[in-house]
């Protein structure tokens, strides 16, 4: 499961305008990920952040239940 999560960041890191998504952990169908913003990214709300991570990650995995950003 943990191969698919990291494509399905991948698809939409760039759309997210960050820089860095880091996958931190897959347990229990629960993702946990850093976030590193890029300048262009500045104005874009960690909650909205999570928010698209987590409806890439439903659609693309659906053993995913939950999407946690870490600080």
């Amino acid at each position: 499961m943990r191969d698919r999560v990291e494509k399905s960041i991948d698809k939409i890191t760039p759309a997210l305008g960050v820089n860095v998504v880091e996958l931190v952990d897959v347990k229990d169908g629960i993702v946990s990920v850093r976030v590193f913003p890029s300048i262009c990214s500045a104005g874009m709300a960690p909650k909205t952040i999570l928010a698209l991570l987590e409806e890439q990650l439903l659609e693309d995995v659906p053993e995913v239940t939950q999407v946690d950003l870490l600080e």
